[in-house]
């Protein structure tokens, strides 16, 4: 039992070592912008889009997105 216990924790350490390295992977094509203010109705890639083209003075033609979406609880007040 103790071996096998001692085997199932090596295992363990590999597997989080193994996910740490996919999540840092996984966000390295990641964008978060913050303190935007949210409405109501909004399309959330033009927005992004917007900001990046008009505040930024960013070039956005040949920018793609997987995905644009909002992260966290709407905050009152704010639809």
């Amino acid at each position: 039992m103790k071996s096998q216990l001692a085997s199932l924790k090596g295992l363990l350490a590999k597997e989080r070592e193994k996910n740490t390295a996919q999540e840092n992977y996984t966000s390295r094509e990641n964008s978060k912008f913050m303190n935007i203010l949210e409405r109501e109705v909004e399309n959330c890639k033009e927005l992004i889009l917007s900001i990046v083209r008009n505040d930024l003075d960013i070039n956005t033609d040949n920018i793609r997105f997987h995905a644009v979406h909002r992260m966290g609880k709407v905050l009152p007040g704010t639809n």
